[in-house]
């Protein structure tokens, strides 16, 4: 039990630590644990949301509505709730970045709960709950992650912007949402009829574009930070060139779209599909202490590595298309001359 305990919590840790040491102004990591946890209670909230939204629905009879009312909307709404008290109260949430890593924490926090809850479901079906817990770690951990950073970056625009208008985070809450409900229904649609197939690669791309969003919101937010001295300098100003270069601006989705485009697709869907085989061969080795599984382990790595050396190519081709405006809008900010007009809604 302890190695299902460890494979449904591991992935997510080690996602938050990464984007952790990323952050140029470190937060306490006992902070960040607090708020993991917290994600890990957030299932009360959302259950007390369900229930209100509760319409009798199935995910046979209506997977959207049902999608929508069961899953994303409580579970999106319910950390929401938890990241904007988070963001106002604590006094450790002094920058934009500062809400992306405590929005992935409290993320990472629910999808390491619902990950042992699925694994526990399959050891009482007398079913390997490895498999399970090997698919989630890459599609639901990342996918869950990935709301979290998007959903983050934009209650760190409302929570540090000159306005301090709650708008900008309800249109994260709005998206998450939208993705949360299409990867799920594209899901319960995939057990029968013609579109098995394409519903599924559906579903994936959710989770894909979900992921290249959040690295391209921490790779601008991590380039944003350059003009600050210390955490929490200029953070209004980081929140405004947050909002100008945003990736899920019109022009943002446009370079995504242009750069990343089908291939970039099918490199995303290849690392993940290369680390859960990857996790699920480590878990055999760990359990059964067979040597021989070392090359399975090996070969999947590899595979694992050069698809997502490939993912964060395609990624970077996507930064470096907007990033001349951003490089231009930081300048400005660091020599303290006011930022051109741009449309930013």
């Amino acid at each position: 039990m302890i190695a299902v305990l460890l494979s449904a919590i591991l992935p997510a840790l080690a996602i938050i630590y990464l984007i952790y040491k990323i952050d140029d102004f470190q937060e306490p990591f006992f902070h960040v644990l607090i708020t993991f946890v917290l994600g890990i209670l957030s299932p009360f909230v959302t259950l007390f949301i369900s229930n209100k939204l509760n319409m009798g629905l199935s995910s046979d009879s209506s997977p959207w509505t049902y999608a929508l009312t069961m899953a994303a909307i409580p579970e999106e709404l319910g950390r929401f709730v938890i990241l904007w008290w988070v963001a106002k109260r604590w006094k450790e949430v002094a920058e934009p970045f500062d809400c992306i890593l405590y929005g992935a924490a409290i993320w990472g926090g629910f999808s390491a709960i619902e990950n042992l809850l699925y694994a526990g479901k399959a050891v009482v079906d007398s079913q390997n709950p490895f498999i399970i817990l090997s698919v989630r770690a890459t599609l639901c951990t990342l996918g869950h992650i990935s709301w979290g950073v998007i959903l983050g970056a934009y209650v760190g625009i409302a929570r540090f912007s000159q306005e301090q208008t709650k708008n900008w985070a309800l249109r994260g809450l709005l998206l998450t949402i939208v993705l949360h409900m299409s990867y799920d229904a594209l899901l319960m649609t995939t057990s029968s009829g013609l579109h098995k197939l394409t519903n599924m690669l559906g579903a994936l791309s959710v989770d894909a574009f979900s992921l290249v969003i959040a690295i391209l919101f921490i790779a601008r937010m991590e380039e944003i930070q350059d003009l600050s001295m210390y955490e929490g300098h200029k953070a209004g100003i980081q929140a405004e060139l947050l909002k100008r270069n945003r990736p899920t601006h019109s022009y943002g989705i446009s370079d995504i779209v242009k750069h990343f485009g089908l291939g970039g697709l099918f490199y995303v869907l290849g690392a993940l599909a290369s680390t859960s085989a990857m996790i699920y061969w480590i878990n055999v080795l760990f359990l059964t202490g067979v040597t021989s599984n070392l090359l399975s382990c090996a070969l999947y790595l590899m595979a694992a590595l050069y698809f997502w050396g490939k993912t964060l190519e395609r990624v970077s081709s996507v930064h470096e298309a907007s990033e001349a405006l951003l490089d231009q809008d930081v300048a400005l900010a660091v020599q303290g001359q006011p930022l051109p007009e741009r449309e930013v809604d």
